[in-house]
């Protein structure tokens, strides 16, 4: 499988409600949208989104260092053995250093254009024996009243696993 284009697309979405990271209100939330096209015409995508206060990158860095892994993979086949995950993306990138979003970004993608041209699912092609279904935890944040608010009408709806984000408050607070 020959890599034929590799575009790359930038977004820039408003929060509903401003995302806490280390003690800091962010209302925007910024990536990348990776399109892998393969000589055949099949397509596939990947996200990169570095994340303020935790990611080494910010998100010039990553659509830089995508646009190196750009020049790298295109017009080249893709190894076979990417799918075991014993060092195969580095060897195709052949030194090009990428930080933590870039590879996801760029290994989604890419694994999902092999998905695709096996005629797989994503999840079959990574694990033969793959679970059939995954149940989806809600996400609670807020004040005590608006947690506990939220949370007995996502457990009315059929939620039965929840994750608290205290973002820097203890539990009692």
């Amino acid at each position: 499988m020959r890599i034929a284009a590799f575009d790359i697309f930038r977004y820039r979405l408003k929060l509903q409600k401003p995302l806490v990271l280390k003690g800091q209100a962010h209302s925007i939330r910024e990536g990348l949208i990776l399109r892998l096209t393969d000589d055949a015409g099949r397509t596939a995508y990947g996200e990169t989104a570095p994340l303020p206060g935790f990611s080494r990158e910010n998100i010039d860095i990553a659509a830089d260092q995508l646009r190196q892994v750009r020049a790298t993979v295109v017009e080249n086949d893709a190894p076979l053995d990417l799918c075991e995950f014993d060092g195969g993306f580095d060897r195709w990138l052949d030194g090009v250093s990428i930080t933590s979003s870039v590879k996801f970004g760029f290994e989604s993608a890419a694994l999902n254009l092999i998905a695709a041209a096996k005629d797989l699912p994503l999840c079959q092609l990574l694990d033969p024996n793959h679970l059939k279904s995954v149940s989806i935890n809600a996400l609670l944040s807020g004040s005590i009243a608006e947690v506990v608010d939220r949370a007995e009408r996502l457990k009315a709806d059929g939620f039965r696993t929840f994750k608290l984000k205290l973002s820097g408050h203890t539990v009692d607070s």
